[in-house]
């Protein structure tokens, strides 16, 4: 790959901005930016961005790097393929085919015939036999801007496959996307198609809705190399600005709720997809807001669902509400009969997961057993207890008591006495254990090089560091490529990446280094030389106690001269500093 296209975008793509799409809160810390890590669980901000020189590093996890490392860890990308976004990101032309794999090749290959599948599909919708579909999505008052902006489709009995052979796709491919069955013929066959696109806007599935009485009434594509039905939400790539806007995300159980739900402006809306909320739906919803609101059927199976799901988001550390539509209604239906804004208040005006399961359970029977209170007490106990807010915790074991007519301490009794259920923890959540990679050095030592990291044109004076015992560890090893890198390029440009390039081995040190404060009005021409100065002694009192015990093993007559001209030497220079 051409360095000048990585440098150039490297140039255009600010890394305050990038991180702003995926971490809902970012503040600005003196001349760094700060907030809760995205890779790990935290309460305290220790993610710390530098604008300057568009690098970010976490103090808990120490996990860091540049624009690219970023997308490449958020969204489990190969580098090629983080370029790739990055360039469209920046509006940069490049030739991606070129700097591909193999490998890359091939999955790109799949997705090109994904987009051929998604404009075969959504152009079969307008021809002489897409009437029914036609006619279907009416029914559902779907607009025509909204057919277009969710490319909705019609697959016949037959055509895609023979399309596809066409321009120049295999049967491989067909069974490597899921497009086709172990027949090697069309897998959808007289269906609405929805195209199911990941949250990076590219297209990695399909669901289809019958036309008939065929069952099943909706299928959606097996598991392939390009989509993982755990790790996609329908409409995140359309949901995700307005997740981030309104601070909050609501989850809806199908596509046509969503669909309905976006084209009345509701715009916040997601659904899972042919399977239950997952921990992995909670981890990449968790990329883009902390709150969710959780909007399934007002039946027994929506109940159940509504409460496994809130459970799964209280653990990955949401704050979750619960709501309901009345009468039995569909988004769209609610929609048609009440209008967007009331739609938007019951998404915004849900029960807390608690408050919900209190109501159902009390308002849900005459006369309630006291064999069924106790069975009820505990199974609310287990999700109070899942709750990591100590305040809201707090709040709701009082609530729970008033509302069941129970002391606390009797709940809290029966939480300790019940046997603890395996729940999901994320993987990365228990202890981030925190290596302490300046250890071993002198304060002297680190400050200096932030210095010099900070303005490289004073490198110069850090060299009669080279005679000491400093040039050989890690301190020594930076300062000495720093001074290679700025005399090949004396105005600095580009010094800090590759200084990453040259050391990979200490980028987490390097990166550390990079990210902490330095105090506003320092002058390096005066702190330099006083560090270095402060670093000298340590060493020479550290060779001056050596050479006294190596002294003191000898015996009258015998101590070599060239130790006790050493040490003579040693205490002059002591004496001068």
């Amino acid at each position: 790959m051409k360095q000048n296209i990585v440098e150039q975008i490297r140039d255009s793509v600010d890394i305050l901005d990038l991180v702003g799409d995926y971490v809902p809160e970012i503040k600005r810390a003196g001349t760094y930016y700060k907030a809760c890590c995205p890779f790990h669980k935290e309460k305290t901000p220790s993610f710390t961005m530098n604008p300057d020189k568009g690098l970010f590093y976490c103090f808990g996890c120490q996990t860091g790097g540049d624009i690219f490392d970023f997308i490449m860890k958020m969204e489990s990308l190969s580098f090629n393929e983080a370029v790739r976004k990055l360039a469209e990101r920046a509006g940069i032309d490049w030739h991606q085919e070129e700097i591909m794999t193999e490998e890359e090749r091939a999955r790109l290959k799949l997705y090109k015939l994904m987009d051929f599948a998604k404009e075969f599909y959504h152009k079969q919708l307008f021809s002489e036999r897409g009437a029914q579909a036609r006619n279907y999505i009416k029914s559902r008052s779907l607009t025509k801007e909204t057919v277009e902006k969710f490319a909705l489709g019609l697959s016949f009995f037959d055509g895609l496959t023979a399309a596809a052979l066409k321009a120049g796709f295999t049967i491989e491919d067909l069974k490597k996307t899921g497009l086709v069955n172990s027949n090697k013929n069309d897998l959808f066959k007289n269906r609405v198609m929805f195209p199911i696109l990941n949250h990076r806007g590219e297209t990695v599935a399909f669901g289809g809705r019958v036309l008939d009485d065929n069952i099943p009434k909706y299928l959606n594509s097996p598991d392939t190399i390009l989509f993982s039905k755990s790790r996609v939400l329908y409409a995140l790539n359309f949901a995700a600005p307005a997740i981030r806007k309104e601070g909050r995300a609501v989850l809806l159980e199908g596509y046509m709720d969503v669909i309905a739900a976006h084209q009345s402006g509701v715009a916040n809306c997601v659904a899972p997809l042919g399977t239950s909320f997952n921990e992995g739906h909670a981890k990449l919803l968790r990329r883009y807001t902390d709150t969710a609101t959780v909007l399934f059927d007002p039946d027994t199976a929506g109940q159940k669902a509504s409460k496994r799901t809130a459970l799964i988001l209280l653990e990955q550390g949401f704050y979750v509400t619960v709501a309901t539509l009345p009468e039995g209604l569909d988004p769209d239906e609610y929609i048609i009969k009440y209008g967007a804004d009331s739609f938007k208040q019951i998404t915004q005006t849900g029960k807390d997961i608690v408050t919900y399961q209190l109501d159902s359970f009390l308002n849900g029977a005459a006369t309630i057993s006291a064999k069924e209170k106790s069975e009820f007490a505990t199974e609310i106990m287990d999700i109070i207890a899942r709750q990591q807010d100590k305040i809201i915790k707090a709040e709701w074991l009082a609530l729970a008591a008033n509302r069941l007519g129970i002391e606390q301490s009797i709940l809290l009794d029966n939480l300790k006495n019940k046997p603890k259920e395996k729940v999901y923890k994320e993987a990365a959540a228990p202890q981030v254990k925190k290596e302490n990679l300046f250890k071993g050095f002198l304060p002297a030592e680190i400050s200096l090089l932030r210095i010099i990291l900070k303005y490289p044109a004073y490198v110069g004076l850090c060299d009669e560091l080279q005679n000491t015992p400093l040039s050989k560890t890690q301190v020594g090893v930076i300062l000495k490529n720093v001074a290679l890198l700025y005399s090949e390029n004396a105005d600095g440009f580009g010094l800090t990446q590759k200084l990453l390039q040259a050391l990979p081995q200490l980028k987490e040190f390097i990166l550390e280094l990079l990210v902490k404060e330095i105090p506003q009005g320092l002058k390096p021409k005066v702190e330099i030389p006083n560090l270095i100065k402060r670093i000298e002694e340590f060493y020479l009192q550290k060779r001056y106690k050596e050479l006294q015990q190596q002294l003191s093993s000898y015996g009258p007559g015998q101590v070599p001269l060239a130790l006790l001209k050493e040490q003579i030497e040693i205490q002059k220079k002591l004496k001068s500093k």
